[in-house]
């Protein structure tokens, strides 16, 4: 009997309509019955049976139109189908509700959506995310709210990359894989935080806060810092080499450290003039001077008798040396090297003094020198004479003294010292008319 309105005759007028009708009742009832149970081809339709698990088998194809009176129609619900209770990344796909075998074509948005207990899984050689009207009507933006892992085996070396915005960290974790972006127009990685472990290959880094590379960088363009500092930094004692036909470090600080060794320019720092020539300053730490002025007791008619006399550190007019004032103690009027060896040590030292003098008839001669504190010894830094009764300026020195292990100037940086002028002449004295200046250069030896 069939499972539909339809039902087999089983009553009759009478026995003549019975034998009549019999056997068309018959056949009708049995082709009802044969159409239910799939066992009649409908044109290209071969039902199928559930009692049997039969599939309903369609040959050709089939278009689903909406009805003219309701545009809400025309739809294809599956609601077959079992989801595995498997919750990794490769599910049991046999029984999943649609099953198409050789490929899906979707005009209009997709949907998609599952607990966060399963997975989806696209398997194919490439992925390509075009833009509306293929590509013509807008570009195509991949959107992901959460993380990105890229894995595969060791045979997949390269991740490549045309446009990547990063909003909060981007990791690339194994030995062999790198982001490569070198051959790519519109090469940009911009992000807040990338960390990369092995390669970034790229022409165009645009970061905000930092990028921190262990290993290598490759640029074939520009490194721009809008905000904060650049670093670069290798702790492990490897060289780090500059190459390029230009410099241009235009930073507010622009700072080269090396633990271990030298910072080696094999051409010519050129420090250009800015605006109303404000910024040509060149710092060489490396080589610094210091100039001091010496004793305010000066002037016409003021005289300094014949002897030796200790002379007052006035004050530093000039230094770029950042111990100037450990060294030269203007308040205690002491040459400091024995609390200071650190910053001496290691230095190639060029002393000079020049001031403007006037000898009388008995003056022979004026030199400048250190004076040991508690000894008797002096360092001379230089001795002149000039002729009585006129006024010169005379410079003196220069005077070198190399501060270095197995040198014999070593010795005085265990030692503090004056400045002191010594007259000499029978009754010779000297106007001292302009106060002398201490000039001190110092230049590193290591």
């Amino acid at each position: 009997m069939s499972n539909n309105n339809f039902t087999c005759r089983d009553k009759y007028f009478n026995y003549g309509s019975y034998l009549r009708s019999r056997g068309y009742d018959k056949e009708i009832c049995n082709l009802v019955t044969d159409i239910e149970n799939g066992n009649i081809k409908i044109g290209p339709i071969t039902p199928g049976n559930c009692a049997s698990n039969k599939p309903t088998t369609i040959e050709g194809n089939v278009i689903i139109k909406k009805c003219a009176s309701d545009p809400n129609t025309g739809i294809l619900t599956v609601n077959g189908g079992v989801v595995s209770t498997d919750t990794g990344s490769l599910i049991d796909t046999t029984y999943l509700g649609l099953q198409v075998l050789n490929g899906a074509k979707i005009s209009g948005p997709i949907y998609q959506t599952t607990d966060c207990s399963h997975s989806n899984y696209f398997s194919a050689g490439n992925h390509v995310f075009q833009g509306g009207n293929w590509g013509m009507d807008c570009s195509t933006n991949v959107i992901i709210n959460g993380d990105l892992s890229v894995t595969g085996d060791v045979s997949y070396t390269n991740l490549t990359v045309y446009d990547l915005s990063v909003l909060h960290v981007l990791t690339v974790g194994t030995s062999t894989s790198y982001i490569d972006t070198s051959n790519v127009n519109t090469a940009n990685i911009n992000s807040s935080n990338v960390i990369l472990g092995n390669h970034l290959q790229i022409n165009d880094i645009s970061c905000v806060d930092s990028v921190d590379i262990s290993n290598n960088l490759f640029i074939g363009g520009n490194i721009i810092g809008t905000n904060g500092d650049i670093m670069i930094n290798s702790s492990t004692g490897n060289d780090m080499i500059f190459q390029a036909q230009n410099f241009d470090f235009s930073g507010s600080n622009v700072n080269f450290v090396d633990i271990n060794g030298d910072v080696t320019f094999n051409k010519n720092p050129v420090i250009n003039n800015g605006a109303n020539y404000s910024n040509r300053i060149y710092h060489n730490y490396g080589q610094s001077t210091t100039i001091i002025d010496i004793c305010n007791n000066t002037g016409s008619g003021i005289s300094w008798n014949e002897g030796t006399h200790d002379m007052s550190l006035n004050s530093i007019l000039y230094s770029d040396f950042s111990g100037s004032n450990l060294i030269y103690n203007v308040n205690d009027n002491v040459i400091d090297f024995s609390n200071n060896q650190e910053l001496a040590k290691d230095t190639l030292y060029e002393v000079s003094v020049y001031s403007r003098f006037k000898f009388n008839n008995n003056a022979e001669a004026i030199s400048y020198e250190f004076k040991e504190i508690g000894s008797s010894n002096k360092v001379y830094i230089d001795t002149r004479s000039i002729q009585k009764n006129r006024e010169y300026t005379i410079c003196f020195g220069p005077a070198f003294f190399v501060f270095e292990s197995g040198q014999p100037d070593n010795n005085y940086l265990t030692k503090q010292f004056t400045f002191s002028m010594d007259i000499s002449g029978n009754s010779g004295v000297v106007d001292l008319i302009t106060p002398p200046r201490l000039t001190i250069k110092q230049k590193s030896l290591v």
